[in-house]
């Protein structure tokens, strides 16, 4: 007689307390032909109040070995029952209300692989665990075979009591094994119950309108997930507060990347927030939140553009925002290049402030005042975007970067005198080809150094 060594039956079982799916976390028993392996499902338990458990039997065959006859074979629990079929399967189920061993029998194989599901029914008022046994039985060219006996433990209920504050779930999934998760359950607040020893990850699912606070055993807010074991009944408790609605614009658009983080409450930390949408995300009412931007390569940041930025607030990056309403932010960027080295069409024009460049920042500084100019206005002709004079209607954009400190839309003379440093530096004597260059990681009064990044300490060359 000649053994199979290529046929495997799954054996599924699904609790269905619920109305998902959960995890399944599989036993299984081999002899030398076959491998049964039975899981359960849903919430991992039986329903206390009695209910459905459903069962799903899936028969694999990858080799070439000839099956002639398969059957399956379970042993129920006390008081335990068949309900029906719930898929296509055996042509000779058990009878409804079969009660103890139950078979399900094929007149000829089927093509392999197959399925079937059945639905059993366990009574009210059970206490402890339960368990469900079975094996396949089958032929290949000789006597009746079958799997030893496998026994699945369905371990009693524990209760997870849900708390919800404000307008939100939360999700559940079963961890069933190395990073494996169970497919998510959807918990209102109330009781619901679990397998006893199970495992769950748990996230909030804010409702519309409302945005995910914190855990009530988490006064700090920074912790998006939680983590349980009900080895006993547990309690959570959520915070949903209503969702304020953050949008970040960028001048010229699409010109860099946004990042918002929620502020934990007394910590340092931060939650990353995702976007709803591109540029606008969702912050709990009363939180506060620090929105980073980081520009492109060939730009900078300069400043947010809304009026109700605090002046000594408007240069940062990131910036902290207290949320209590919606809110639009705007950040303003502008090329890397110094708004003095307005000439860099050209290579070799660029970081270098050229002697027609510095006379401009000269004419700017004489004329006690300037404003955002008309470029490719030919009644205001403004080459840099600028233009000499006070005029407040027009003092309401970008600020020209020689004036820093303060900067109140005039050029002083240290201002004025840091333009000339830029200029006087490439040649004479100084080793480097560059007048300036952008370095807003170091702490620098205008976010620009002279000369180039490898210039000699001091500036001067050596032999």
């Amino acid at each position: 007689m000649s053994h199979c060594h290529c046929l495997r039956i799954l054996l599924v079982a699904v609790a269905v307390s619920l109305a998902h799916p959960g995890a399944k976390a599989s036993d299984s028993a081999c002899d030398d032909c076959l491998c049964l392996q039975a899981a359960v499902g849903g919430t991992g338990t039986y329903p206390s109040d009695g209910g459905a458990v459903d069962i799903e039997v899936t028969v694999e065959h990858p080799g070439a070995c000839a099956v002639t006859a398969v059957a399956a074979r379970f042993s129920l629990p006390p008081d335990w029952s068949f309900d029906s079929m719930l898929t296509p399967g055996p042509a000779i189920p058990p009878v409804q209300g079969a009660t103890g061993t139950i078979e399900f029998n094929y007149v000829f194989v089927p093509a392999f692989p197959f399925s079937f599901e059945f639905r059993l029914l366990a009574p009210a008022g059970l206490t402890g665990d339960a368990a469900i046994s079975g094996a396949a039985v089958y032929r290949t060219d000789g006597n009746e075979l079958r799997t030893p006996e496998l026994t699945t433990l369905i371990p009693e209920p524990r209760v997870l009591s849900v708390l919800l504050a404000g307008s939100g779930a939360v999700s559940a999934r079963i961890a069933c094994g190395t990073n494996c998760l169970g497919n998510a359950i959807v918990l209102d607040a109330g009781e619901h119950e679990f397998g006893r020893g199970a495992t769950l990850e748990l996230s909030p699912e804010a409702a519309a309108g409302y945005a995910f606070d914190r855990w009530g055993d988490d006064p700090s807010g920074c912790e998006i997930g939680k983590r349980i074991t009900l080895d006993e009944d547990r309690a959570v408790a959520l915070r949903f507060a209503p969702a304020r609605m953050l949008d970040i614009h960028l001048e010229p658009g699409n010109s860099a990347s946004v990042s918002v983080d929620l502020l934990c409450l007394g910590e340092s930390s931060t939650r990353p927030l995702t976007p709803v949408l591109p540029g606008t995300f969702e912050v709990p009412e009363g939180r506060s939140a620090q929105v980073a931007v980081s520009p492109a390569q060939d730009q900078r940041f300069t400043m947010w553009a809304e009026p109700w930025v605090a002046p000594e607030n408007v240069r940062d990056n990131p910036l902290t925002v207290a949320v209590a309403e919606d809110r639009t932010l705007t950040a303003r960027l502008r090329s890397i290049f110094h708004s003095a080295d307005y000439r860099t069409d050209e290579p070799l024009r660029q970081w270098v402030i050229e002697f027609s460049e510095l006379l401009r920042v000269i004419q700017l500084f004489n004329s006690k005042g300037y404003h955002c100019g008309h470029v490719g206005d030919p009644d205001y002709p403004s080459p840099d975007g600028y233009s000499p004079g006070s005029e407040a209607l027009w003092q309401n954009g970008l600020a020209h970067d020689a004036d820093y400190q303060p900067q109140d839309w005039r050029i002083d003379l240290s201002e004025l005198l840091r333009i000339i440093q830029f200029y006087d530096l490439p040649g004479a004597g100084y080793c480097t080809d560059k007048s300036y260059h952008y370095c807003p990681d170091e702490d620098t009064e205008d976010g620009f150094c002279p000369g180039s990044e490898d210039m000699p300490s001091g500036g001067a060359c050596t032999d």
